[in-house]
Formats: C-alpha cells, sequence, structure tokens
C-alpha cells in the first residue's frame, strides 16, 4: 500500500542535496498521501448518494464511457496524421 509512495520518497532524496534529503522525502510523501486522499473523495461522495453497489456500478459505466471516448479520439488523430501525411506526399 506505501510501497510506492516510499519508493517515491526515496527517489526525491536521491534528487535533493543531502542537506535536504529529508524534507525532499517528507514532501513528496505528504503529496502522496493527499493524493490517495483526494481520489478517494469522489466515490466516498457518490456512495453517500447512493449504495455502494450502485456506485461501483457508475464507477464500471463511467470506465466504459472514457475507454468509449478514448477510442475515438485515437482514430480521429490517427485519421488526422492519415490526412497530414496525404498532404506532405502531394506537395
Amino acid at each position: 500500500m506505501y510501497g510506492i509512495i516510499s519508493l517515491l520518497g526515496v527517489a526525491s532524496m536521491e534528487v535533493a542535496p543531502e542537506n535536504l534529503s529529508g524534507t525532499a522525502h517528507s514532501l513528496a510523501t505528504l503529496g502522496g498521501n493527499v493524493g490517495r486522499v483526494i481520489a478517494g473523495y469522489p466515490l466516498s461522495v457518490v456512495a453517500t448518494w447512493m449504495s455502494w453497489h450502485e456506485s461501483f456500478l457508475a464507477v464500471l459505466l463511467v470506465s466504459i464511457a472514457s475507454l468509449g471516448v478514448s477510442i475515438v479520439c485515437v482514430q480521429v488523430l490517427q485519421s488526422r496524421d492519415d490526412v497530414k501525411k496525404e498532404s506532405k506526399r502531394s506537395v
């Protein structure tokens, strides 16, 4: 659970000057823990409005919708690249 945050702290200690390594580790750990709390907040808000079962179904639906949007965006970007390649060939 805390492995990634600890690794981030160790990496920040390696990059920071020696006299600030403890401060760098604590700030990286603080940022990781705050991020973890903020990431869980939207799900807890949805769970207070609905039951946990319904909130996980909502997460599933949002995940499927984001997957669909991602697929559409990739197709649009690929078609734009194809148009750019065709215009470069004709020049």
